[in-house]
This record gives C-alpha cells, structure tokens and sequence, in this order.
C-alpha cells in the first residue's frame, strides 16, 4: 500500500512534466521556426546545459541524432545515442540507458559499418545488464565483444571483458570459471606495468576463493593483492584488500591477525575520508571480539558501528538537501533570466498584430513552464522531507527497541557480574550461567531488530516465513502439535516495517506464553485479511488463565502496547482450563 500511495503521489509531477514537454514543444516550434541546427551544434547544445537539467539535454541530443540521421552521419548519430544512454545511466534509468546503449550497437554495426564501436558497446552494455541483476544477458552481450575484441586485436578491450566475465561468473556460482578468467588478465596488466589493474585482478581470484570457501588461497592472493596496490600507489584499493584480508583470516580463526588488517583498513579510510570502509571495519572488529567472547569488545565496537552509520545517514541527509536546494535556486536563477530576456523581446518587437500575439501567447505558455518547473522541484523537495521523516522515526523506533530490550538486559548481565564478583567461587558458576543465558536473549533480539529493518524481508513471504521458522523452534522441542493457516489474500498486501515489527513481536510473546504457560497440547496459528485489517489468532489447547490475575505482567501489557504504536489492538481471551487465543488486528493502511 505504501508503493501505490507513493505512485498516487507521484502522479501530480509526472502530469505536469508531461505538459511542460508539450509546452516547450509548442513555443519551440513558434519561436525558431526557420531556424535550422547541425546534429554537431545540438550536440554542443546539449552539454551546455548545466546538471540539474539532463531532461533538456536529452531533448537536444536526441535532436542532435535526429540531425545526424539526416546528414548520414551515421558515426555521431551513434555517439550521440551513446551519450543518451550515459545521461539516463546518471539519472538512474537503467532501462531507458540500455535502450539507447543498444541503439547505439546497432548504429555501429548496421549504418557505420563500426565493429570495434560495435563490440565495446556491447561490453558497455553487459556491464550495466549485471549491475542490475541479469547475469545471462551480461554473459551474452559480454562474450560477443569479447569475440569482436580479439577480431580488432583490441588488447585493453580483452581484459576488462574477460574480467567482467569473470564478476558475471561469480555471480551465478561459478567460482571456478571465474577464476580461470581473471587469471587471463594477469600477464596482459603486468605486461604494461599497471600495477593497479594488476592488484584489482589479484583481489577478485582472492574473492571467488573466499566464497569457494579455500580461505588459505584466498589469503595467498590478497596478499599479492596488497603488495601492487602499494606499488601502484593505489590507497583505496588497498584498503579494500586489507578489509577482505581481514574477513579471510577470520574464517581461519586467526582473529589477532584480522583485527590488525581490519585497524589498517580503519585506519585507511579515515585518511581517504571514506567513511565505508570505517563502517565495515568497525563491523569486522565487533565480529572478532564476538568470536573471542569478549563482550565488552563486541559491544564497544558495536557502539563505534552504530555510530558510524548514523553519521552516514546524516551526511547522506544533508547531502541530499544541499543537492535539491541547489537544483531549487539555480532554477529560481535561470527562472529570472529567462523572464527578463522574453520581457526585452516583448519591449524591442514592434511587429504586426498577428507577431505581437503570437509572442504573447509564446511568452505566457513560457512562464506556465518556468513556475510549473519550480512547482515541480517543490514537489520533489517535500517528498524528500517527508522520506526524511520516515528516516528519522525509522531511527528512533530502533532507538527505543535498543533501549527497551537490550538495555535492561545488559543491566541485568552488569548486576549478576557485580554479586559473580562479590560472592564465593562456588557460586560464581551460578551467576555466570545467567550472564549466558541473558547474553544469548540479548542476541536473539537483536536479530530480531536487525532481521524487521532488513530490506530484504520487507515483504509478507518473508514475515510468514519468519514465523513458522519460530514457531517450529518454540513448540516441537516441547513435542506440542501446532498448524499454521495463511490466507492466501494477504499475501497481496505489504505491511509497512512498523507493523511487520508489531505482528511478530506480539506473534513471538503469544507463542512462548503457549509453550512455557500453558501446557498446551496444540497450538493453532492463523494469518488473514478481515474487514481491511491483518488478523493473527493464536489459539492453544491448554490450561488457560484468568486474565485479572496476571494482568500487572509485562508480557501482556507489552503485546498491548506494540499493537497500539502499530495502531491496532490485541484481544486476549482465557480461562481456566478452556484455553487462551492472543487476536491481533492491525489497518492494512
């Protein structure tokens, strides 16, 4: 639901964007009528215009190919769709960038008789066709400039292919292809003396071993790795390999030598002023201290990650702002300039009637298009302040589940460690098992927290999943018989993150209330859609309870609470020896 109010929303803009093209189309075709412009000069038009405006730009250039197909120029007609496609890679339409960047192949190939231009477009075109996901294409498009490169004798074309290829084999599972390729590219890079290239080929054998899980030869070539990004002077990717270094030596619990590579890679991109590499470094080290079982390491580092990557999160905020205040005042600007022109063309024309009425209609369709643009870039500014805001509660509803559930946790391991301290060593056992029992609930909810704000499980399959996985590790070791029922419509529906997070966590309480509470017999789950709402019914089979008694319980109370911030209710029915059944009811909207 989410997704179509954001398409609702979004169709304001777009409507107006259709009319201000059909506006400038009218007053162009008025205004420079007898005017006559070479592809090469529209071309030039194009990348005049500044960045925040590429609409335009793509409205010269494709003018510019129109010109060129006219003038047979067949050669700048394909550069010019080339660059078309550059210009929508940049504003991120993949697929309008691949339709013009196979445009482009099929002018090389078809009308400028061009096939190296041909065969490097191709490549182009494979490269863009795996970043966004489709590896058999890739290796189509991909190996056919390899066989057109090796036709020209166009070495460095050979390399970068083969290594592409390389990445497309990795990505379908295929390590050892993978590496077979890269190792092609290694005589040509160290042939030439490009210690840089020749570290990045190094690195991806060391990552497709990594995932072959032969950690021993993965470190041999990041190492390798290593030594000629320090040749080539190459600092970024240098960090990068000490990072994956670090991950390596970690599969081989060799976790001294891993946090010295994961410090140097911290170390790295604070020069570098990345703040990623920091990210993942700090990531890398709680991760060691998790495995050395140092607790106060893991959750010192847990805090500098935290940190970290909600400082990204505002630089990126901040950015974001800077860029669409700055795409707001130059259009203000070139608002103000263009009205001040069309006023002097209004002031010195001293033409008939039927002229002077036609520049007035030309000047007014002309600023309809000039204020529908800043109404546009206002729509986009409070779009984006308002995906600023779902940014800010998404932070702060993880905020208060940190607080919640792992603070009172770590108080309760920081009080069992003073009495561990305090009392005799026969009873420090004690003691310590509570400390593990807490750190291991302390863990379960955070996977919980990180597995609701995962985008990968921002969907209904997903929650269900989640679910039954839960249910089946609480009730079969307790050798209770449980079914689960899905009503097939809600599949159609996604809950907003907010609401996923409240119908499992009051789902998780239901479920260990049955199992530790009631001795159940059976537990009967159903999910589905009832007048406009997600229901969830646990039903069990046990001794039940009489609600007035237990009712100062956090457990009850804290289902209660997480329907209400979801906006929704939870109805609890019980007796004794009738059984309990948990219904939650939360807007799909």
């Amino acid at each position: 639901m989410q997704d179509m109010k954001t398409r609702n929303g979004n169709k304001t803009p777009a409507v107006i964007m259709v009319f201000l093209f059909l506006c400038f189309i009218f007053v162009h075709k008025h205004l420079h009528s007898n005017e006559k412009r070479s592809g090469s000069e529209w071309q030039e038009q194009a990348r005049s215009v500044s960045e925040a405006r590429k609409d335009s730009a793509i409205f010269y250039l494709l003018k510019a190919a129109e010109d060129f197909g006219l003038e047979n120029d067949f050669a700048g007609q394909a550069s010019t769709f080339n660059e078309i496609g550059n210009t929508y890679l940049q504003m991120r339409n993949d697929s309008k960038a691949i339709e013009y960047y196979i445009a482009a192949a099929e002018a090389y190939r078809e009308k400028a008789d061009n096939h190296q231009m041909y065969g490097r477009t191709l490549i182009n075109i494979a490269l863009i066709k795996l970043n966004i996901g489709g590896p058999t294409q890739a290796m189509d498009y991909a190996q056919q400039g390899l066989v057109i490169a090796r036709e020209f004798g166009d070495e460095l074309a050979m390399v970068f292919t083969q290594r592409l290829i390389g990445r497309i084999y990795r990505s379908q599972g295929q390590y050892d292809e993978a590496i077979a390729e890269i190792r092609q590219t290694i005589d040509y890079y160290r042939s030439q003396e490009d210690w840089s290239n020749l570290g990045e080929s190094f690195q991806n054998i060391a990552n497709n071993y990594y995932d072959k899980r032969e950690y021993n030869l993965a470190v041999i070539y990041s190492d390798s790795s290593m030594f000629y990004n320090r040749k080539a002077g190459n600092r970024y990717n240098l960090a990068y390999s000490m990072h994956s270094m670090a991950f390596t030596l970690m599969q081989l619990d060799r976790l001294n030598e891993a946090k010295a590579f994961s410090d140097s890679a911290i170390a790295a991109g604070k020069v570098l002023s990345n703040p990623y590499l920091v990210l993942d470094g700090y990531r890398a080290n709680a991760d060691i201290m998790r495995m050395k079982r140092d607790i106060d390491g893991y959750g010192s580092y847990m805090a500098l990650y935290l940190a970290q990557r909600d400082s990204i999160d505002r630089l990126q905020q901040v950015a974001v702002t800077r860029e669409l205040e700055a795409k707001y005042q130059n259009q203000v600007k070139q608002t103000e300039i263009e009205v001040l022109l069309l006023e002097q063309q209004l002031l010195a024309s001293n033409v008939k009637r039927q002229k002077n009425m036609r520049n007035g209609i030309s000047f007014t369709l002309i600023v309809v298009v000039v204020f529908s643009v800043v109404l546009v870039n206002r729509f986009k500014v409070l779009n984006e302040t308002r995906r600023q805001l779902e940014v800010e509660k998404l932070r702060n509803s993880i905020a208060r589940d940190l607080h919640d559930d792992l603070g009172s946790t770590l108080s309760s391991i920081n009080i069992i460690s003073q009495m561990a301290a305090q009392n005799s060593q026969a009873d420090a056992g004690s003691h310590f098992a509570r400390i593990g029992k807490h750190s291991s609930m302390m863990m379960d909810k955070l996977t919980d927290i990180v597995w609701s704000i995962n985008p990968d499980n921002d969907n209904t399959e997903q929650l269900i999943a989640k679910m039954r996985e839960f249910a089946s590790e609480i009730l079969e070791p307790k050798s209770i018989e449980w079914n689960f029922y899905v009503d097939k419509q809600i599949c159609s529906h996604r809950p907003s993150l907010e609401k996923r997070k409240a119908i499992f966590m009051v789902f998780k309480e239901a479920i260990n209330n049955a199992a530790k509470y009631s001795n159940a017999s059976r537990v009967d789950i159903y999910l589905g859609i009832n007048k406009g709402q997600f229901e969830v019914k646990v039903r069990d089979k046990g001794k039940g309870f009489d609600e007035e008694l237990v009712k100062k319980g956090n457990g009850l109370r804290n289902m209660r609470e997480r329907a209400r911030l979801a906006g929704g209710m939870v109805i609890i029915k019980s007796s004794s020896g009738q059984g309990t059944e948990v219904l939650l009811q939360v807007p799909i909207t």
